[in-house]
């Protein structure tokens, strides 16, 4: 018997999903989960997460945008629903923001005049981001820098598996800011996109190469 039911009504995931797209992003995990994932996988649907008993993972799901917190029990993610069975525990469970979504290009140089000026090349960030790289060769990436659109460094942040986060005793980023976001690693081309630093972005923001 399941517990629980979490699903899409209104609210759709882009225009139209398409049938392999990822459904949720995993924000952290405490335990054990079979298979094995980590902090910023995306799980597509017909997967099926198992928490040891104790074990707690904290996911934001993709159609209806709700950060959902679960301990123990199987978790199984549909196209447009999750479910938990009667062994797992909804912990916290809030309406929140879908992680923005920032498409990289690849260059050999830390140049903002490369990317295209229009408005709606700018994706909005945090103005203390949580910053997950997802893609190919991940393991070959060790950063995450942000310049001024002069090219004059703001601040590098090192990529922790997936995850750069914003350090606590760095100021923030300007709002309303123009900033190119660099990701850097390893015998591997620089990856780029210009950005725009906004108060009320979302915390989390995926980079897809």
């Amino acid at each position: 018997m399941l517990k629980y039911l979490i699903t899409a009504t209104a609210i759709a995931f882009g225009a139209q999903a398409a049938a392999d797209s990822p459904k949720a992003l995993i924000i952290d995990i405490i335990g054990s989960v079979e298979p094995a994932v980590e902090a910023f996988d995306e799980i597509p649907a017909g997967q099926t997460l198992t928490l040891a008993p104790g074990s707690e993972i904290s996911l934001t799901f993709y159609p209806t945008c709700e950060d959902v917190s679960i301990r123990g029990g199987t978790l199984s993610i549909g196209d447009d629903s999750m479910t938990i069975d009667d062994d797992g525990e909804v912990t916290a469970y809030t309406k929140g923001e879908c992680p923005g979504n920032v498409e990289l290009k690849a260059s050999d140089l830390i140049n903002a005049a490369i990317i295209t000026r229009s408005n709606d090349s700018r994706p909005a960030i945090s103005l203390r981001p949580t910053i997950a790289v997802i893609g190919r060769d991940i393991s070959r990436f060790n950063a995450v820098a942000i310049y001024n659109v002069d090219n004059t460094l703001v601040q590098e942040v090192p990529l922790n598996g997936r995850k750069a986060i914003w350090p606590a005793d760095v100021a923030p980023l300007t709002d309303g800011s123009e900033y190119l976001l660099v990701v850097k690693g390893t015998d591997v081309q620089m990856q780029q996109a210009k950005i725009l630093a906004v108060a009320d972005a979302p915390q989390v923001i995926i980079l897809r190469q």
